[in-house]
């Protein structure tokens, strides 16, 4: 009788061989930015659990949840609202409040919800780790999740229900306050947002609140603090690489010098060490980000993904919502290169619409561009067209 020996395979992230039961399924575009409704290709089970969790936290969630990743959020996801059921829309962060002190140990967070609503987060300070991450730890446990408090700027009660449904879907986790009215409860429950008590509440989360609501009264805007990562898809784009590479090309791709320069990247931390690396590619604050593409690829409230051969290399490209262009290159293996079918040649195109909870692709690059200049009609593009709205229909803030 022979001893059982575990079936192992390679985690094409850290490359090191390990059972096959500490292997999980990982999102390669990221579940939160509608990766989930990406087709499989953009799925893979070659991970090992350690590189999934560590890279969603400090790869993945280093974009995601950066000042700028916040931002591509909000951008053009009020076309997408309905007129009928008012749908949660994504808050706009705007810093950490700095013209009055924040708790001893906290910090105080701005944010801005529909038709100008405030929101203000008081929560514990984390350590210098998370500086770059909005609202800091995302592994913070709920009892440090701390206290946020709204105060509503529209009567119109489609707005409201808009503020309200932003509030609860982006502070799951923090005791939650509304300043300026009352949320009905259920009989026998407690509500879902108490009612703010100025009695109950500590001082100096009065002083913060209080300065937030004098500055919104006399128009006045607020000097917050932001901190902004240089380039935060900086070791989010070299995983992507390598992820694609192997679903386009198998093992043989790893073992290419360019992957290993990838994979280095990857797991680099020091970003002075990273900036000597030979990766080729356009980040999301290089100067070339905002003209690289134009507008003629943007989708309202989408994240186009764009793979293209580009003679001997194979390239990625990302257009943000709001318009901005990062690419980066694959694999610059000529023989690898080569051996695509000539469809890479013209570009396969996916776009995801979080707001939508949809995704649609594989779609050629030339069907792509007619539609979006007029000259042909893709009925799966149509089809997102449809849930379009025009802003400008929606209810005044009054």
């Amino acid at each position: 009788m022979t001893d059982h020996v575990p079936l192992t395979k390679r985690c094409i992230y850290c490359g090191q061989d390990k059972p096959e039961s500490e292997f999980s399924f990982e999102h390669i575009w990221p579940d939160s930015l509608g990766g989930d409704h990406l087709p499989a290709f953009w799925q893979t089970d070659e991970v090992c659990a350690r590189c999934n969790n560590v890279c969603g936290l400090f790869v993945d969630g280093a974009f995601i949840r950066s000042f700028a990743g916040m931002a591509e959020r909000v951008a053009d996801a009020d076309r997408y609202q309905s007129l009928t059921n008012p749908r949660a829309s994504p808050l706009a962060y705007t810093g950490r409040i700095t013209a009055v002190p924040a708790p001893a140990g906290c910090v105080a967070e701005m944010w801005v919800g529909a038709c100008g609503a405030n929101m203000i987060h008081i929560r514990p300070r984390h350590d210098e780790t998370w500086s770059g991450y909005v609202s800091g730890d995302p592994k913070a446990k709920k009892a440090a999740a701390g206290r946020v408090y709204i105060a509503l700027t529209s009567k119109e009660m489609f707005w409201v229900n808009v503020a309200l449904k932003s509030f609860l879907a982006h502070f799951k986790r923090s005791e939650r306050f509304l300043i300026n009215g009352a949320v009905q409860a259920a009989p026998g429950q407690r509500p879902i947002i108490a009612t703010l008590d100025r009695n109950e509440t500590a001082p100096e989360e009065l002083v913060v609140i209080d300065a937030v609501l004098a500055a919104g009264r006399s128009g006045e805007v607020l000097k917050n603090e932001l901190i902004v990562r240089t380039n935060p898809a900086d070791r989010f784009l070299p995983k992507l690489g390598i992820a694609l590479g192997y679903q386009l090309f198998g093992a043989p791709y790893l073992d290419t010098q360019y992957a290993q320069t990838l994979r280095r990247a990857l797991w680099e931390r020091d970003d002075a060490v990273r900036e000597t690396l030979p990766v080729v590619g356009v980040g999301y604050f290089s100067s070339e980000s905002r003209g690289l593409f134009g507008d003629i690829l943007k989708w309202p409230a989408g994240w186009v993904l764009l793979i293209k051969r580009q003679k001997e290399k194979l390239m990625l490209s990302v257009v943000t919502p709001s318009g901005r262009g990062m690419q980066g290159l694959i694999c610059n293996d000529p023989s690898l290169v080569a051996g695509l079918s000539p469809d890479h040649d013209e570009g396969t195109v996916w776009i995801t619409v979080p707001p939508l909870s949809q995704a649609v692709g594989p779609i050629g690059l030339p069907d792509y561009l007619a539609h979006k200049l007029g000259n042909a009609t893709s009925p799966h593009l149509t089809a997102l067209e449809g849930q379009l709205i025009d802003p400008a229909t929606l209810p005044a803030c009054q």
